[in-house]
């Protein structure tokens, strides 16, 4: 992606679950699109859709909500671009693409 090599520090990934709502935020679980590695993620201010692909700045942390010690945290700006649930998929298997009419 064009948009990650002008964002040092930004990675790839996509929602492989969202498993909490809050007000506040949303906790999800992302796989690093580089790695295939599975991280507890907290969103401060964002609800990402399961599927979603997003590119997005942050740190890992303590999450005392599951007694995790490698939470990654994105605050409010961390997410620098967006792709819709599926975006993903499709860009990774070309079978999975469809043509609209």
């Amino acid at each position: 992606m064009v948009v990650e090599q002008q964002a040092p520090g930004a990675h790839r990934c996509y929602v492989a679950h969202v498993y909490q709502r809050a007000r506040r935020g949303a906790k999800v679980v992302i796989v690093w699109t580089a790695t295939d590695a599975r991280q507890d993620t907290w969103f401060w201010g964002y609800w990402p859709a399961s599927g979603a692909t997003l590119l997005i700045q942050g740190r890992n942390g303590y999450g005392p909500h599951n007694n995790n010690p490698n939470v990654f945290y994105v605050q409010p700006g961390g997410i620098l671009a967006a792709a819709p649930p599926g975006a993903y998929r499709a860009w990774a298997d070309p079978s999975a693409r469809t043509l609209a009419p």
